[in-house]
């Protein structure tokens, strides 16, 4: 009865180990009775085998958690499956590790500038999407280093024509704003020449209604004097019958003395004091006759004279009328011409406030094409930089010509130029 309580003891003992074991706790241990006790020693054997295993698997799991994929486990420890079992653990390992490698080399190069190598292994699942997402990501890198190294080549061309465009540019701007300060002070003096033009016809226009008044007045006293020349020459037409009636009376006297001459001579002595008287007064009438003759004369001279000068007088006051209106007509022109002058000195203002805008203009644009050529500059030097950042990278051969590109770009500036 005792030994087959013992045997029930032991069979419990045997079975709760199994049961620890079975729900994972490996401490369980059942020690063996004598040495005899064979099931005791193979379920101690097994309870070995499984911690020898688990510390395997665990020290694989601890050194893939580091990132200690080269190591691997001792199977040779085992037998069968468990020995099995680390062997395809270790091939699992080397499946992990193998495109992780080749990762690791592709991107190694990748980061020495070497664009030229990708993932050439045959992977499954996660490690085919990692190969196709990493052989991707170097093609798209190595394409787009080829596009920047054609747009900076492009870049370099361009900004070299665009900095020899504004230098250009600039030159000419700037002889453009000396021809611009010379043509301005051309017209200021323009401008000044005009105003002095504009005094002069106001002065000139002055003078002329100056001469224009004293013509008027030479006019009036012409006038003045036609009708003094008038009266004059009435004055000797009276004259002249004054003068014929003394001549008449002398004509007369002169008759009345050789009557008193005759009579005399009939008389003899004594009329010889009558004769002489008779005489006197016939010579006194002989020379008043000869006076009467000499003033009419002289009389008819002033006439033809008073005449002449009447005729004279006309002519010139016809000159005087016609002096005054072509003085008015110049007086109208001067005053056009006054008023053209401040026109065109008001145009000449205006011409000169434009071209002074038109010469800061310039001006700006000058220091604008300035700075646009030293940014040019160094838009090209940054284009060359990168030429020489990308010339750095051992890249697969480009799809695109880069000739090609640089000399679309310089046809597409010099047609903007």
């Amino acid at each position: 009865a005792t030994a087959f309580r013992d045997l029930i003891t032991y069979i419990t003992e045997i079975s709760r180990a199994a049961d620890a074991l079975s729900r994972g706790d490996l401490t369980v241990t059942v020690p063996p009775r004598s040495s005899r006790d064979v099931l005791a020693q193979h379920f101690l054997q097994v309870t070995e085998t499984l911690q020898g295993l688990v510390e395997e698997t665990g020290g694989l799991i601890q050194a893939g958690q580091e990132g200690r994929l080269h190591h691997r486990g001792n199977a040779s420890r085992f037998q069968g499956c468990y020995a099995d079992l680390i062997d395809r653990i270790n091939k699992m390992l080397d499946a992990i590790l193998s495109p992780i490698q080749e990762a690791s080399t592709v991107l190694e190069h990748v980061a020495a500038r070497d664009l030229t190598v990708c993932m050439t292994g045959t992977y499954q699942g996660n490690h085919a999407q990692i190969k196709t997402a990493l052989n991707t990501t170097v093609q798209n890198l190595n394409e787009g280093l080829h596009q920047v190294a054609i747009a900076a080549e492009q870049v370099a061309a361009a900004s070299k024509q665009i900095s020899a465009g504004n230098q250009s540019l600039a030159q000419g701007t700037s002889e453009q704003a000396s021809a611009l300060a010379k043509i301005s002070g051309t017209l200021q003096a323009m401008a000044s020449m005009s105003q002095q033009n504009a005094a002069n016809a106001r002065e000139a226009r002055t003078l002329s209604e100056n001469a224009s008044q004293v013509t008027e007045k030479g006019t009036r006293s012409m006038q003045r004097l036609s009708e003094a020349i008038a009266r004059i020459k009435n004055s000797a037409d009276e004259t002249t019958k004054v003068v014929q009636a003394i001549d008449d009376i002398a004509f007369q006297t002169n008759l009345l003395a050789l009557n008193a001459a005759v009579e005399a001579a009939r008389a003899g002595e004594a009329g010889k004091g009558f004769a002489v008287v008779a005489e006197e007064v016939r010579n006194l009438a002989m020379r008043s006759a000869e006076a009467a003759k000499s003033t009419a004369r002289l009389i008819e001279e002033s006439m033809h004279n008073a005449e002449e000068g009447v005729i004279l007088n006309q002519e010139v006051l016809q000159n005087l009328e016609a002096i005054n209106v072509q003085v008015e007509q110049v007086s109208t022109v001067m005053a056009e011409i006054a008023a053209s002058s401040n026109q065109q000195q008001q145009g000449l203002e205006q011409i000169k406030m434009a071209m002074e805008e038109i010469n800061q203009i310039t001006q700006q644009n000058a220091a604008h094409s300035e700075e646009t050529a030293s940014a040019a500059e160094e838009l090209s030097g940054q284009a060359e930089l990168l030429q020489k950042l990308v010339a750095t990278f051992h890249l697969a051969p480009g799809k695109a010509s880069q000739i090609e590109g640089a000399d679309q770009v310089s046809v597409a500036y010099e047609l903007t130029v």
